[in-house]
């Protein structure tokens, strides 16, 4: 943050924008939460749910997974946030499967994006030794899941 002078004579913090990269580690706390979800078949979890106890300071950094719409939070019937709880995105399914590329960074100021890279990122390239998931869990239109699929082509989805 950077002190800025107001017009009214008084000080007033300015946040500075940042940038989150899509790195080894978040893709580790998603794969993670994916593990979690597709034991428990729920995709409505919260961090402590899916970080052993020596690794909790990893998982601080869980919500900047939203950033790159990967996890979003769970909300309640009144379309309010439900602390501490998250679920996991078609795009972090997509993302997971190798369906789908992401930026590789997000310009972020007062929590909302303001600029992303051009240049799109694969799992496969975030982590060269990262195994691709070969098996969701699938959800309909009101995250109840569905069963667990093979990945498949897309052309191969509507037969599943």
């Amino acid at each position: 943050m950077t002190d800025h002078f107001c017009t009214c004579g008084e000080i007033h913090k300015v946040k500075q924008a940042h940038k989150e990269v899509l790195n080894r580690m978040k893709l580790t706390m998603l794969r993670k939460a994916a593990s979690h979800v597709i034991e428990t078949m729920s995709n409505d979890f919260m961090v402590r749910d899916i970080a052993e106890p020596e690794q909790f300071k990893l998982f601080n950094n869980f919500q900047k997974l939203r950033y790159h719409g990967l996890v979003t939070p769970v909300l309640d019937s009144n379309k309010r946030r439900m602390k501490g709880r998250w679920l996991i995105t078609r795009n972090g399914w997509d993302f997971l499967r190798g369906n789908r590329s992401l930026p590789d960074w997000v310009l972020v100021k007062e929590n909302r994006i303001t600029e992303k890279s051009e240049h799109l990122i694969a799992i496969s390239e975030v982590s060269r030794d990262f195994e691709i998931a070969t098996h969701f869990e699938y959800f309909d239109e009101n995250n109840n899941p569905v069963g667990l699929r093979p990945n498949a082509a897309p052309s191969q989805v509507a037969l599943l």
